[in-house]
């Protein structure tokens, strides 16, 4: 019997979901987990094989939780609940493969279909993409996040980037800074992302692009990137956005 974890701080929300998925018990049993903390904790001790997060919790959020998944479990696929989504956001969040959008106030059926999708490509592939920095960048932004997110490639390169309610406004990677740097850490793959101290003193801003602009810059270099080259099938490049060859929260 596959496990789903269920994280918000809602309590009858939970309640709601569990109500709307009862039909499905046969296919998924639930646990549930008021905030990031608890959810690490059951992740630390059970078996999970998907995880539905919120985003706005108390304690240790979304963001933190799904930071801790790319790092710790990258292979764990995840939805996210959102009050906050856009056509733009969503395309980006299905590059990442396990990164599923649902809106808020949620459509149970649509959440079923989502969950039921992501256990059984999972089983099926046996393998689930991290997250994208593009796609988690967006969340950021649609949320207004104030955070110091940590970037790190699997094969070498790191740096990072800080968010002033959801803009990104000065960036460090190698000898890079700003824009170029923002580009430089999309251009990793496989990246695993965490969150710093936020700074305790003023940032100095060396972004000036709306967050869209940089996105599709860095789209526009690893297209360049993949031309100049291209990808060898047979040993399973990266492909976008920090995603594996074979797409798998």
């Amino acid at each position: 019997m596959k496990t789903v974890l269920l994280v918000d701080d809602e309590s009858r929300l939970l309640t709601s979901i569990r109500m709307g998925l009862k039909a499905y018990s046969e296919h998924f049993s639930l646990r549930t987990a008021a905030n990031g903390r608890e959810a690490m904790e059951v992740l630390a001790t059970c078996p999970v094989d998907l995880v539905v997060t919120d985003l706005r919790m108390p304690e240790v959020d979304g963001f933190a939780l799904l930071a801790h998944i790319s790092r710790n479990y990258p292979f764990l696929p995840t939805i996210v609940m959102t009050a906050f989504s856009s056509p733009e956001i969503e395309e980006r969040a299905a590059g990442a493969g396990s990164l599923v959008l649902l809106e808020k106030p949620l459509d149970f059926d649509r959440l079923a279909t989502a969950v039921l999708d992501g256990l059984a490509r999972s089983e099926k592939e046996g393998s689930i993409t991290g997250f994208s920095l593009a796609s988690f960048m967006q969340l950021l932004a649609g949320e207004r996040k104030t955070c110091l997110l940590q970037v790190e490639g699997a094969t070498g390169g790191d740096g990072l980037i800080y968010f002033e309610e959801g803009d990104p406004v000065a960036a460090f990677a190698g000898g890079l800074q700003g824009e170029e740097a923002v580009h430089a850490l999309l251009l990793l793959d496989h990246v695993r992302l965490t969150f710093g101290r936020t700074p305790t003193r003023n940032v100095r801003r060396t972004i000036v692009t709306p967050l869209m602009h940089l996105l599709l810059e860095g789209m526009r270099l690893r297209d360049e990137r993949e031309i100049r080259h291209p990808p060898n099938p047979g040993k399973g490049d990266g492909g976008g956005d920090g995603s594996t060859s074979e797409p798998c929260c």
